[in-house]
């Protein structure tokens, strides 16, 4: 009986060739027809069969895998915008109300330490259009930005710095630059939902071109301010490779203010490629013009790359 429940165990679902490295440094090269616990059966086309304890055999060590500190992402997106807004092309500024497809290249590095992070990136955003067969390419935006994030140590505090030079054709803005100092905090931070937020102290400059309408000149004025700023994200992995996104910005003064406020899922599809599809609403009372200001209503879908 003991034979029969021996030969049982012995007997293999499938065979397979194996390199077989032992304590001493040796090696033997076969085909393992049975294993147990204690034993495995090696055919070797020069031995034969053989017994092999388990206890003569060298385990591999898996040695984890060194974190690298860098990480970023590649993303194209394709958006449907509905937008009142200035047009600025040749030193020319026009007001139009447009339904517009655009295309967004966004480029993102990031370093990050146990106690600080920074974060660089870079967006392109144009659309094409096609009169008569002449097709052109027209700039929508383009912006630069610097993100440094400083942990204090077993506090769920922070410290938070962004830089941001633009160029938005759409607000007929040149040589936006803004510089914000905040203070946030994490009030989850789990491995599948984050929420903070952070508020802070800006330094806001950009050149405006202002129509005037009595006479029908442009005016350039170079606009700098001090801003209040503040900033929310939520992020909520729901299931595997499916998470809610959200964000929120606002910045202002006394008189006008701008905000940001996006949501929506991302799915990861296969590998570091994920689709993310997002709604978008933007305004900015400091743009204004026929006492509306800017407004910007966004679909996006975007295919992102994570390395």
């Amino acid at each position: 009986m003991l034979k029969k429940i021996f030969f049982f165990f012995l007997v293999p679902v499938f065979v397979y060739s194996e390199t077989i490295n032992f304590k001493n440094g040796d090696k033997i090269t076969g085909t393992i027809v049975g294993q147990t616990n204690d034993l495995i059966l090696l055919n070797n086309d020069l031995i034969g069969i053989i017994n092999i304890p388990s206890s003569q055999i060298k385990t591999e060590e898996n040695k984890p895998k060194k974190k690298t500190p860098w990480s970023g992402q590649i993303s194209a997106s394709v958006l449907t915008r509905d937008s009142n807004t200035l047009q600025k092309r040749n030193d020319t500024v026009t007001e139009k109300s447009q339904l517009i497809d655009d295309i967004k290249l966004q480029v993102q590095t990031s370093f990050k330490k146990k106690e600080y992070e920074f974060k660089w990136a870079s967006k392109y955003r144009f659309y094409r259009t096609d009169i008569l067969g002449n097709i052109r390419i027209i700039d929508d935006l383009f912006n630069v930005s610097q993100e440094y994030k400083y942990l204090f140590e077993g506090k769920p505090y922070y410290f938070f710095t962004r830089s941001l030079y633009q160029q938005d054709y759409r607000r007929a803005i040149d040589h936006e630059f803004l510089q914000t100092a905040e203070i946030g905090i994490d009030f989850i931070k789990k491995r599948n939902m984050t929420f903070s937020t952070s508020v802070g102290v800006a330094y806001h400059r950009y050149l405006r071109t202002v129509v005037n309408s009595d006479n029908a000149e442009n005016i350039d004025r170079d606009v700098e301010l001090p801003k209040g700023v503040f900033t929310e994200n939520f992020r909520w992995e729901i299931i595997d490779d499916l998470a809610l996104i959200q964000q929120y910005k606002h910045q202002g003064d006394l008189s006008n203010y701008q905000f940001s406020f996006k949501a929506g899922v991302e799915n990861k599809m296969i590998s570091n490629l994920f689709l993310k599809l997002e709604y978008k609403i933007e305004e900015d009372t400091e743009v204004s013009y026929d006492d509306k200001g800017y407004y910007n209503r966004s679909l996006l879908a975007s295919i992102v790359y994570k390395f």
